[in-house]
């Protein structure tokens, strides 16, 4: 399967300067930065209604399920892909040999944030979870929201 190395950290985040949270790809590269460098004040912007709750205490951010594999980033994703309200950004394959980019043609399943919108009027992509994805269910979801 042809992988496409979608966007790089630090190059996409010197172009965009803030992250804007309208944007599946921006969301999940300040995400992503903020796990790297864990900075729970860069990834609390970026938390679903649901999250924003449970997490009261920023820090708690870092402790959730597969944040240990998000502070491990590479700085490369593969594109959103989207299902209603929720869009699927890769950025890891966990493979036969453990976490490999997903810029490798590694066989493995895909390590994805979850983004969401808390509702279908709601326009800014919020992190609900990190979650595994099976490359042909990612290849099959849309490329453009809907």
């Amino acid at each position: 399967m042809k992988k496409l190395c979608f966007a790089s950290a630090y190059a996409l985040g010197a172009m965009l300067g803030a992250a804007n949270a309208q944007d599946a790809t921006a969301a999940a590269l300040a995400i992503l930065e903020g796990f790297r460098s864990a900075d729970p004040a860069q990834i609390t912007p970026h938390l679903n209604a649901s999250n924003t709750l449970r997490h009261a205490a920023p820090a708690q951010i870092l402790d959730m399920s597969r944040a240990d594999i998000a502070a491990q980033w590479d700085g490369t994703i593969l594109p959103p892909r989207y299902e209603r309200t929720t869009a699927f950004v890769p950025f890891a394959i966990d493979g036969p040999d453990g976490l490999v980019s997903v810029t490798s043609d590694a066989d493995g399943v895909y390590i994805a944030l979850n983004l969401s919108l808390d509702e279908a009027s709601d326009t800014t992509w919020g992190l609900r979870s990190i979650t595994r994805v099976m490359p042909q269910t990612y290849d099959a979801r849309a490329s453009e929201p809907y």
